[in-house]
């Protein structure tokens, strides 16, 4: 791509049956209703081109969407000591 940037950040986000969380009685479980992000380029001297493609590559190639939007095993541990 070529793109130079000063800076980048990646912001995420997601809203939760707060509920739940607090141990309260809700018909709701306590998971994520839904989860974004947003991603935030400063680029020095960047084309729109470049720009487009910087942004399918940061949707194409995100681990953290492609993992939400499929199936995945779960596992979970816990240890006491």
């Amino acid at each position: 791509m070529g793109v130079e940037r000063e800076d980048l950040s990646v912001e995420a986000r997601g809203h939760f049956n707060v509920a739940r969380y607090l141990g309260l009685e809700s018909p709701e479980g306590p998971g994520y209703a839904r989860v974004g992000y947003t991603v935030r380029v400063h680029p020095n001297n960047a084309t729109a081109e470049q720009l487009a493609e910087l942004k399918a590559a940061c949707q194409d190639a995100s681990p953290v969407a492609d993992t939400l939007q499929r199936s995945v095993d779960v596992t979970f541990e816990f240890e006491a000591t």
